[in-house]
């Protein structure tokens, strides 16, 4: 990333770090940067990310990049894509989350 992208990114992680549902999440593949998802990475419907310098929307069930102008762009098209592809819970999530309430 350039000096730009570091900017724009650091804007990124402010807007979607308070946004319910968002996480910072690290990838599996060594050397590639961290992903902004909805929900989490093994589990999630959507992804923001700074593709070869441009800010990219990802939709996970359509496998759709979605360039995004700025950051104004990108909250215009969370605010919709939230509604359209909700977090999806896996049943791993669900068994972890009733062995927590039964162990407490």
């Amino acid at each position: 990333m350039g000096p730009h992208d570091d900017e724009v990114w650091a804007e990124v992680g402010r807007l979607l770090s308070a946004r319910p549902g968002w996480a910072l999440e690290g990838r599996s593949t060594p050397g590639e940067p961290p992903v902004w998802c909805f929900g989490d990475l093994t589990d999630h419907t959507l992804e923001v990310n700074i593709d070869g310098g441009e800010l990219t929307g990802y939709v996970v069930e359509r496998d759709r990049v979605v360039p995004l102008a700025d950051t104004g762009a990108m909250i215009e098209w969370i605010d919709g894509a939230e509604v359209r592809y909700p977090i999806v819970h896996s049943h791993v999530a669900e068994v972890g989350r009733h062995w927590f309430h039964r162990n407490r």
